[in-house]
């Protein structure tokens, strides 16, 4: 784990192996990536998995996965241009936390093929790929083209992706379902985001004081 050359000398070595076993064992690269806090990593071993087996049980898993990470709007937040206040921060900081926190783990960076990108713009295109893998595996996988959480992280990409009127059509079967049920919930607060925001809220919310 943490290894960038160990996804292509993986790749080599088994490919003598049925594809069962070759994306269990590219399962457990990206695990390992994952845990020694490299998401680069992961994300790249986790890539091809879900590219070069889509249809095994791992493939599916694999590309549930990338479409959580590269649809959410957290990970976008955690990459945005620095601000000057946190540039002047650094500035102040001695030598040894301003490098660790150039090098800090779980971030995706430029050397990474599967990198989110600094602007917005770039970022977008992540979501754009959420957003086909997502639309992928629903229409190959029946099974998948019933799961709500699939189903609301699609239009998540969708609206991160600027095609508003998509994510709305794909949030709209989830916010029918019962005032019980928490994908119906949740669908219906991302509506509420995406439009006015003059009604209550669908779910509770609370003040959150923005900080450098």
């Amino acid at each position: 784990g943490g290894q960038p050359a160990a996804l292509a000398q993986i790749i080599q070595l088994s490919r003598e192996f049925d594809d069962a076993t070759a994306a269990s064992i590219i399962d457990d690269l990206a695990a390992a990536h994952f845990r020694a806090g490299n998401l680069n990593l992961a994300a790249e071993s986790r890539t091809f998995l879900t590219e070069r087996f889509p249809m095994e049980p791992l493939g599916r898993q694999a590309a549930l996965w990338i479409v959580r990470l590269y649809a959410s709007s957290e990970v976008a937040h955690a990459h945005r241009e620095e601000t000057q206040g946190v540039k002047n921060l650094r500035r102040q900081l001695v030598a040894e936390v301003a490098n660790a926190m150039k090098t800090a783990p779980a971030t995706i960076d430029s050397e990474s093929k599967t990198a989110a990108p600094q602007s917005p713009k770039q970022v977008d295109q992540l979501a754009t790929y959420a957003l086909h893998l997502a639309t992928q595996s629903m229409s190959r996988d029946a099974a998948l083209a019933e799961d709500p959480a699939l189903a609301f992280q699609r239009a998540a990409a969708a609206r991160r992706a600027g095609q508003e009127r998509a994510s709305q059509a794909f949030l709209s079967p989830l916010s029918d379902r019962g005032a019980d049920d928490p994908w119906g919930q949740c669908a219906r607060a991302e509506a509420w985001l995406q439009e006015s925001q003059q009604d209550e809220a669908p779910k509770p919310t609370a003040p959150c004081i923005a900080t450098n």
